[in-house]
């Protein structure tokens, strides 16, 4: 009983082949079945290739709007803005019609302003997706990933409405659209 035995597991060994170099390779690279179905594959390509887009057409608005916001709201008085070039009151143009040699003081300060608002607004999103990223990643491997790949859309999203409504409300404080921006750090899908 014991020979048969062994001869059994000289029989498996002999059978079942040496690691190659090959495979011992792309275990050590590849540790885990990344496989998916083929069912998701087109829906997360489009999605991806949307946020894409929607990013890329947007990153030359975004400034020039939330300078104009800034030049409006915090430098203008009772719609005219002072030049120290041409020292007199004129009304302001929105701000991406002049050049940078004769834009007035008030859309240069607008400028200025939007600049330390965008960094202090990805400040705040870089340390969300610090703080929050471990809770969100072991959050999902318990409950699943598509609730949380939902709510990161739904906040990737808020940033471009929030700049639709600058446009729409003259009022509005642009505060908004780098909070918006900022909260993409509590739930961020590159991460997922």
């Amino acid at each position: 009983l014991v020979n048969e035995e062994e001869s059994n597991r000289t029989q498996q060994q002999e059978e079942e082949p040496e690691a190659s170099y090959d495979s011992v390779f792309r275990r050590l690279l590849f540790p885990l079945d990344l496989s998916c179905s083929k069912s998701a594959v087109f829906p997360t390509f489009v999605v991806s290739v949307l946020l894409a887009f929607s990013i890329g057409l947007t990153v030359g608005i975004v400034p020039e709007v939330l300078t104009d916001r800034y030049a409006r709201l915090y430098h203008v008085q009772h719609g005219v803005s002072s030049d120290n070039s041409e020292g007199g009151l004129h009304p302001l143009q929105p701000c991406w019609r002049y050049d940078s040699g004769n834009m007035p003081d008030a859309c240069s300060r607008g400028a200025d302003d939007a600049q330390i608002g965008s960094a202090y607004g990805m400040l705040v999103q870089s340390l969300l997706t610090f703080f929050f990223n471990a809770i969100v990643g072991s959050y999902s491997d318990v409950h699943g990933r598509r609730g949380l790949l939902l709510a990161s859309i739904f906040l990737g999203t808020l940033a471009p409405a929030c700049l639709v409504a600058l446009e729409l409300w003259e009022g509005m404080n642009p505060f908004w659209f780098y909070a918006s921006n900022a909260a993409m750090g509590l739930i961020s899908y590159n991460s997922l």
